[in-house]
């Protein structure tokens, strides 16, 4: 194949969907194009508009906060995982307001709460941290948000459980 022909294909695959140059360079070096070719199909697909990485990333980030309920710490984790500089990266995250960051943790929180049939109240908390954290959310703010929302314990066992929680 060519690489005008692997250019076209290459840009009616960018019209469906939205791609980094690193998505389209691995494709086209696990196809075995000549490195000289793939970084003139991706020069040539982000000179003609097929990929531009802030779109991208502000894509990303706004379907992963929205549908996926990611937290600002897994976006960017994923972001800089396709190669997207932190400046882009932190233009795409200002999206995501604190308030909104706030209320979709939230969310999260009472969402668990109210599904789980957990009645030790230890490791309720503690999935519920865990997952919290797992979705990418500021340590911090989930330590906030759950003393806000979790049902008090007189016992001090919830505060000891939340600092033995770190997510590495």
């Amino acid at each position: 194949m060519t690489k005008e022909r692997i250019f076209r294909r290459m840009a009616i695959q960018c019209s469906k969907r939205e791609y980094t140059p690193y998505d389209i360079r691995n494709k086209l070096l696990s196809w075995k194009v000549a490195v000289a070719d793939v970084d003139y199909i991706v020069d040539k697909l982000i000179e003609e508009g097929y990929m531009d990485e802030i779109r991208y990333s502000r894509a990303f980030a706004h379907d992963k906060f929205l549908f996926n309920g990611w937290g600002r710490l897994k976006i960017a984790a994923n972001l800089r995982a396709k190669s997207i500089s932190e400046e882009i990266i932190r233009e795409a995250l200002s999206n995501i307001t604190d308030e909104q960051n706030r209320q979709r943790l939230r969310d999260i929180i009472t969402t668990k709460l109210q599904d789980s049939q957990d009645t030790d109240r230890a490791k309720l908390y503690t999935r519920t941290m865990r997952m919290c954290l797992q979705h990418g959310f500021e340590q911090s703010l989930v330590i906030e948000e759950m003393s806000n929302l979790f049902p008090q314990n007189k016992d001090a066992e919830l505060q000891s459980v939340s600092e033995g929680i770190q997510l590495h």
